[in-house]
C-alpha cells in the first residue's frame, strides 16, 4: 500500500517537473524570439535617427507636406552635412565628383521616410555634396533598446549632444521613434516612419564657466550693425572645418571698432556663462 502511495507521489513529482519544464521551456524561448526579433541599428540608421531628433521634436512621414521648407531641410541635413553621411550617399558622391543626382536624392528620402517625394524643382542637374555645411554641436545615440512590431519596432533611445571639437556633453536629449521595415531602403532595411524628441532636464548650473575659442574677424570698417562675424575652425581627428559665429557687441563699441580695423586677423575669444539651464 505503502509503495503504490509512494509510487503515486513520484509520478505527481515528475508529472510536476515536466510541466515546470515547460513553462520556463516555453517564456525563455519567447524571450530568445524576442530578442532575435528586436531591431538593431547600424551606422546608418543611428546617424539618421540623431540627425533628425536634433532637428524635429515630433516628426511624422505622413505630415511631411505641411512641413515648411522640407526640401530644402532635407538637403541640408542629409546630402550636404558635412556631419550625416550613410554608405549610399558616399557612393554615389565618389561616382560623379560629389554631385547627388535627383535619382539619388529621391531615393535616399524614400528610405528615409518611406516617402515618394521629387526633387527636380530644387536640385536641378544635382546637388554638390562638397558643398557642406554643419552644426556647432553634434549628437551621438549611445544607448537605445527596441520592442519588435508586426512591421518594423518601436525604439527608445538618448542622444548626447557634444560641443564642437570636445569631447563634453552639454544636453542629452530623449527620442523614442517608430522605424518601418522597408526592404530596399539604404538606411539599414529602415525608415523613420513617427520620431518624438525632448531634451533630458539639467540641473548643469553655469557659475562663471570659461569658454575660449579662436576666430578669424570677417569683417571691415564698412560694415553698420553691431555684430561682428568671425570664422571659427576646429578639428576632429581628420576632419577639418569651419564656422561662422556672431559676436554681438553692442555693449562694446570700442571693442567691435577694434576688431573691425582688423579684418582678416585671428582673435582668441573668451566668454562665460552665469546662468543655470534646466
Amino acid at each position: 500500500m505503502l509503495s503504490k502511495i509512494l509510487g503515486g507521489i513520484k509520478k505527481s513529482i515528475i508529472t510536476l517537473i515536466i510541466c515546470i519544464c515547460l513553462i520556463v521551456g516555453y517564456h525563455f524561448g519567447m524571450y530568445l524570439y524576442k530578442q532575435s526579433q528586436k531591431i538593431v541599428l547600424g551606422d546608418d540608421m543611428k546617424a539618421a535617427v540623431t540627425e533628425m531628433a536634433m532637428s524635429y521634436e515630433d516628426f511624422d512621414s505622413d505630415e511631411i507636406s505641411k512641413y515648411k521648407d522640407w526640401k530644402e531641410y532635407f538637403i541640408s541635413i542629409f546630402i550636404q552635412n558635412s556631419r550625416f553621411s550613410c554608405k549610399y550617399l558616399t557612393e554615389a558622391a565618389k561616382k560623379n565628383n560629389g554631385i547627388i543626382s535627383v535619382k539619388d536624392i529621391n531615393y535616399i528620402h524614400k528610405s528615409l521616410t518611406g516617402v515618394d517625394i521629387d526633387f527636380s524643382d530644387i536640385a536641378g542637374e544635382g546637388i554638390d555634396s562638397n558643398a557642406s555645411s554643419s552644426k556647432l554641436n553634434r549628437g551621438i545615440l549611445r544607448e537605445y533598446d527596441s520592442e519588435p512590431v508586426v512591421d518594423g519596432g518601436a525604439l527608445k533611445g538618448v542622444i548626447d549632444v557634444e560641443s564642437d571639437g570636445e569631447d563634453n556633453i552639454v544636453e542629452k536629449r530623449r527620442v523614442s521613434t517608430y522605424l518601418v521595415k522597408i526592404l530596399d531602403s539604404c538606411f539599414d532595411g529602415l525608415s523613420i516612419r513617427i520620431l518624438h524628441s525632448e531634451k533630458i532636464p539639467s540641473e548643469r548650473i553655469f557659475n562663471s564657466e570659461k569658454f575660449v575659442f579662436y576666430g578669424t574677424n570677417m569683417e571691415n570698417e564698412d560694415e553698420e550693425d553691431d555684430i561682428c562675424t568671425v570664422e571659427f575652425t576646429g578639428k576632429e581627428g581628420d576632419l577639418s572645418y569651419k564656422h561662422f559665429v556672431d559676436l554681438h557687441l553692442a555693449e562694446k563699441p570700442e571693442l567691435l571698432e577694434f576688431v573691425r580695423k582688423k579684418y582678416r586677423k585671428e582673435f582668441k575669444i573668451t566668454f562665460y556663462l552665469r546662468w543655470q539651464t534646466f
